[in-house]
């Protein structure tokens, strides 16, 4: 694991990649809610979205 190597979680090494996806279905799956896998086209314009 690269992101292990960094010393970052994955999910700023890789957040668009498999185990992201998974690890986030585990979770809600956890508190007992229901996760939707966001569409690759929300994910594109998340990252034009403004922060504030």
């Amino acid at each position: 694991m690269d992101s292990t190597a960094l010393g970052m979680p994955i999910f700023q090494y890789k957040p668009d990649s498999a185990i992201c996806d998974h690890f986030m279905r585990i979770a809600a799956n956890l508190i007992g809610a229901v996760y939707e896998n966001p569409s690759s086209l929300r994910r594109f314009f998340g990252k034009f979205k403004r922060r504030k």
